[in-house]
């Protein structure tokens, strides 16, 4: 699984995320593809809405609720976490 993140009122927008949508499916065609935004795209999503941050998560609880589902971390990328299956 491919997952990335969008969050409404940054430098990305939905056309960098349908850019690399269409990456991963030219060199990751069988990998899954999910961005996780508070925005409507027309790729598979999970809603944020910021739930971790009014509950009380961090980002390091996510990352480790994603190892506990049997995810590795595989590189770190400024901010960003990859993690595979």
């Amino acid at each position: 699984m491919i997952a990335c993140v969008l969050k409404s009122g940054g430098d990305f927008l939905p056309e960098h995320v349908y850019a690399l949508q269409d990456m991963c499916a030219q060199f990751l065609p069988a990998e899954e593809f999910i961005c996780l935004t508070d925005l409507d795209l027309d790729c598979p999503t999970l809603k944020l809405k910021g739930l971790g941050e009014r509950y009380g998560f961090t980002d390091e609880d996510t990352i480790n609720l994603l190892a506990d589902m049997g995810y590795k971390i595989a590189d770190r990328v400024n901010r960003d976490v990859i993690f595979t299956k």
